[in-house]
């Protein structure tokens, strides 16, 4: 569907249809979004709301890491790299090692990110991230049991994390960088955790009490990070129809599929439905409170893409 018809304009040329698109985008950001999705199109040319970005991912990118992976989601690009090291553990979990993620936004990804300390932006997203890795549920409290809501969410085994028992364990770091920012940053986040954990592999060590150190052994062959849970984010962008009302005299809420950076400029909320790629469960649920109906839309169609994203890992 052209942008003439999308936008009304008659009689004029293509160079003068471009200038007043952008002209008109820059003035009426809301009402030009609007007008494409009245006619059941996005505009990077998604055709329909619930239409998800294609996805690429490419394990093994960076060969000074325990695990790495470069993924897409449009034209969102987020690297994410895996170290490890070793930590004394915590005197209460003796035999428990440490996840720690992290989300960063540089300014070279989007003008809209300045060099310095993290944005409000960058930390939300931040806290999203480590919330699920460490398994902390978010979502209405009466749609736990309602929802089947699995709250013991342990991305990775711990435990398995152990070298000695209250003296030394690994620490894994899992470092996001987005290389190119287009919206969705939880998802591709999440994405790029996933596949870079699914990557890692961790070398085999030995503490010895009497030197009071850990060595690894460099001939044996470094152990895959048993991952226990694959959480696959799905973000739904929750913006008011245009001259429709729900039975309440409100604008109708609608939700689009994975919302680009402009996109999520003139929402009103969003609604994040995390899913395990290997068992199907939900994880957690973030953002807005939607209607019962447009909400089990949402988790029936994040639950369909943990598995494609699952199946894209494979």
């Amino acid at each position: 569907m052209s942008l003439e018809l999308v936008l009304h304009v008659a009689g004029a040329t293509r160079s003068s249809v471009w200038i007043q698109t952008r002209t008109f985008k820059k003035l009426h950001p809301r009402e030009f979004h609007r007008r494409f999705l009245a006619q059941g199109v996005r505009p990077d040319g998604r055709e329909g709301l619930l239409t998800w970005r294609t996805q690429h991912v490419l394990p093994g990118t960076l060969d000074t890491c325990a695990g790495s992976a470069l993924i897409r989601i449009g034209g969102t690009t987020a690297l994410c790299g895996v170290k490890v090291e070793v930590t004394v553990p915590d005197t209460n979990s003796p035999t428990t090692g440490f996840l720690v993620p992290n989300v960063d936004f540089p300014p070279l990804c989007s003008p809209a990110f300045k060099a310095g300390p993290p944005q409000e932006f960058a930390q939300s997203i931040s806290e999203i991230v480590w919330k699920i890795v460490q398994g902390c549920v978010w979502c209405y409290v009466s749609l736990i049991r309602l929802l089947n809501l699995n709250t013991r969410n342990n991305v990775i085994d711990l435990e398995s994390l152990c070298i000695e028992a209250g003296k030394a364990v690994w620490v894994v770091y899992a470092d996001v960088v987005f290389l190119n920012y287009e919206g969705n940053a939880v998802d591709a986040a999440l994405l790029a955790l996933v596949a870079a954990l699914k990557n890692t592999k961790i070398p085999k060590a030995v503490y010895f009490d009497v030197e009071g150190c850990v060595k690894t052994d460099s001939s044996a062959e470094c152990e895959a990070l048993d991952v226990k849970r694959a959480p696959f984010g799905s973000t739904f962008g929750i913006f008011e129809a245009a001259n429709t009302k729900d039975g309440l005299g409100a604008a109708t809420k609608l939700a689009m599929a994975d919302p680009t950076d402009e996109e999520e400029s003139v929402l009103i909320s969003t609604l994040t439905v995390v899913v395990d790629g290997f068992s199907g469960e939900m994880m957690g649920i973030y953002g807005a409170q939607v209607s019962s109906h447009l909400f089990k839309d949402c988790i029936s169609m994040a639950k369909q893409r943990a598995s494609d994203c699952e199946k894209l890992l494979q």
